[in-house]
């Protein structure tokens, strides 16, 4: 049951962020949109990639957390590593997914691809781990203390 919260809690809350994960991307390319900023279309772009990444992020990060605390001998320090760990892994794994919500986020103007393309094109350019390594450490500090916090309350 934790398994599939996990999920629909993953998914929810990247669906809920996508308008302002597309206008972080929309400001960081300075990409200029002749449509108003508030039609669905443009807020919801990469909605499905967002929904991909959440369904996968949520249960490595969480319910993955909770089946390592729960065999663990309880220190104060190991849900934090516990989290740092699992965020770590669900990064890994999400990764590509985010590479591909970017592409599909900043595709304005040009002729709309689908997200095999945009997956395609990535893999020749070899860019579907860019910045690996920043992901890993923000996104595992960021569940460390979601975990740490979760299980102190």
């Amino acid at each position: 049951m934790r398994l599939a919260n996990s999920v629909g809690c993953g998914m929810l809350s990247f669906a809920l962020f996508t308008p302002a994960e597309a206008k972080r991307i929309r400001d960081t390319f300075k990409i200029k949109i002749k449509t108003p900023t508030y039609y669905p279309a443009v807020l919801f772009r990469g909605l499905m990639p967002m929904l991909l990444k959440g369904a996968a992020y949520g249960p490595v990060a969480v319910a993955s957390a909770d089946i390592l605390i729960s065999r663990t001998p309880q220190n104060t320090y190991m849900p934090f590593f516990v989290g740092f760990v699992t965020g770590s892994a669900a990064q890994l794994l999400t990764t590509p997914i985010d590479a591909i919500k970017n592409a599909v986020m900043t595709n304005y103007g040009e002729k709309r691809k689908s997200m095999a393309q945009h997956a395609l094109n990535l893999y020749r350019q070899q860019m579907l781990f860019n910045a690996l390594g920043i992901r890993l450490f923000r996104y595992g500090v960021s569940t460390s203390i979601m975990i740490g916090i979760i299980n102190a309350l």
